[in-house]
């Protein structure tokens, strides 16, 4: 995923605006202390693309000091430490929270398939938007102070999760990685993630509708 925005080259990742897709930055001057149980906020739904969902991000009020991103398919957003996140649905007006609790951090979130470069045509230049549906959502998270510096940033070992657009079916993919150096979709239902977990690296084939991984260990550095 370059992070990702080779996705075409990760809750949800602003056509999620969330075409969720996009590159992730890699600064690591995000910072926060651990989650507290704080009072949450909710603001700023966006629309699911192509779905009848929108969602939301919750952020503790009183939190600073944390950068956190959510991206979309050409914009990303940079706002305080999100502990979960809220979907509404716009046919049935129901509504589910992604998590049962507000104890993690999400990270990063990109929606799958990415975006594709918009296309120009012949010689009148016109350009066509691309019809597109979120099939899944890609979501990072850091769910503990794993390195025990005292603060939860980049630093932190991820996993990374998948969901529908919906809120429903997540489910944690990959654990323990200390870097996300790729992620790219090679079919249209299979993303493959580059990885590095305990100075080992790794390339991963995840099957998006089953939430099944393989996983192999790349050579070391000679």
């Amino acid at each position: 995923m370059r992070r990702p925005s080779t996705f075409l080259p990760v809750a949800l990742a602003c056509s999620l605006s969330l075409a969720f897709v996009g590159c992730k930055s890699r600064e690591a001057a995000a910072i926060a202390t651990e989650p507290v149980r704080a009072e949450l906020n909710v603001e700023n739904f966006w629309p699911v693309t192509g779905t009848g969902f929108l969602m939301a991000r919750a952020y503790g009020k009183n939190e600073s000091g944390f950068l956190d991103k959510i991206e979309s398919g050409s914009s990303g957003e940079r706002s305080r430490p999100t502990h979960n996140l809220l979907f509404a649905s716009i046919d049935d007006m129901s509504g589910r929270w992604l998590l049962p609790h507000n104890r993690f951090l999400i990270w990063n979130t990109q929606e799958l398939p990415p975006a594709k470069d918009n296309r120009s045509v012949a010689v009148y230049k016109m350009t066509i938007p691309e019809e597109r549906v979120a099939r899944w959502i890609y979501i990072e998270v850091v769910k503990s102070d794993t390195n025990n510096n005292g603060k939860w940033d980049d630093e932190d070992r991820k996993a990374i999760a998948i969901v529908d657009p919906s809120g429903l079916n997540y489910v944690e993919v990959i654990t323990d990685i200390d870097e996300i150096l790729q992620s790219t979709m090679h079919s249209e239902d299979k993303l493959a993630v580059v990885y590095k977990s305990n100075n080992k690296h790794f390339i991963a084939n995840i099957d998006l509708p089953q939430r099944q991984v393989r996983t192999k260990d790349l050579p070391a550095i000679p």
